[in-house]
C-alpha cells in the first residue's frame, strides 16, 4: 500500500511539472506574441513621428518662402 501511495505521488509530481512546464511555454509565446505586437506599434509611432516632422518642416518651408 505504502508503495503505491509513492507511485501515485510520483505520477502526481510528474503529472505536476508537466503542466507547469507547458504552461510555462504557453506563457513565453505569450510574451512573444505581445513583444511583436509592441514592436509593431512602436514602428508605426515612430512612423507617424517622421511623418509629423516632415510635415512640419513643409510648413515651415512655407511660411519663410511667404516672407
Amino acid at each position: 500500500s505504502s508503495d503505491l501511495d509513492i507511485n501515485e505521488k510520483r505520477m502526481n509530481d510528474t503529472d505536476i511539472i508537466k503542466m507547469n512546464q507547458t504552461r510555462i511555454l504557453e506563457l513565453k509565446n505569450s510574451l512573444n506574441e505581445i513583444q511583436n505586437t509592441l514592436e509593431v506599434v512602436n514602428n508605426r509611432l515612430h512612423q507617424a513621428e517622421e511623418r509629423i516632422s516632415e510635415i512640419e518642416d513643409q510648413s515651415f518651408k512655407m511660411i519663410q518662402s511667404e516672407f
